[in-house]
Order: structure tokens, then sequence, then C-alpha cells
């Protein structure tokens, strides 16, 4: 049993000298090099993105705003509207019932 510990022990030594070995292999300068090359590219991209995003969210803000205003002068005519329907609903249900009132006031008269 505890050589199958020092066996396990013993792989990720070997995967880390493996490591170290490729790494002694290159020059440490170049491989810096080459790093700080593409984060600074990456770096670029993110910005660039964030610049396009921050863009696209004013435009978004801007568009909400005018549809914001939209619907609040739409709540402010519809109800301007639905009052004047209403006094023009009542005022034909006052003309109706007093039409109905007066044609029965003329049939009693006639009637009698």
């Amino acid at each position: 049993m505890s050589n199958k510990i020092i066996e396990v022990m013993k792989k990720p030594g070997e995967m880390l000298g493996d490591a170290f070995k490729t790494i002694k292999g290159q020059d440490i300068a170049s491989m810096v090099e080459d790093f700080t090359s593409e984060v600074a590219l990456v770096v670029e991209g993110i910005s660039e993105d964030q610049e396009r995003l921050a863009a696209e969210n004013k435009a978004l803000k801007e568009k909400m705003n005018t549809l914001t205003n939209r619907v609040s002068e739409m709540e402010r005519t519809y109800k301007k509207t639905s009052k004047t329907t209403f006094v023009r609903q009542i005022t034909w249900l006052v003309g109706v019932i007093g039409f109905v009132l007066i044609a029965l006031y003329v049939l009693k008269i006639i009637a009698s």
C-alpha cells in the first residue's frame, strides 16, 4: 500500500518537473514578451468591447426614455379621450331618455 502512495505522490512531481524542463528549454525573456503582447492584445479587445457596449447602452437608454415619454403622452391622451367619451355617452343617454319621455307625454296627450 505504501508503494501506491509513493507512486501517487511521484506523479505530480514528475508533471511539474516536465513543465520546468519545457520552460528551461526556451528563453524566459521572450516568453514574458510573448505573454505581455498577448495580454495587451486581449486588454485592447476588452476595452473596445466595453466602449462599444457603453455606446449601445447609451442608445438603449435614450430609446427607453423616448418610449417612456410616448407612453406617458398616450396615457394623458387616453385620460382626456375617456373623459370626453364619457361626457358624450352621457349626453346621448340624456337625449334618448328625454326623447322617450317627450314621446310618452305626446302619446298620453293624443290618447286622452
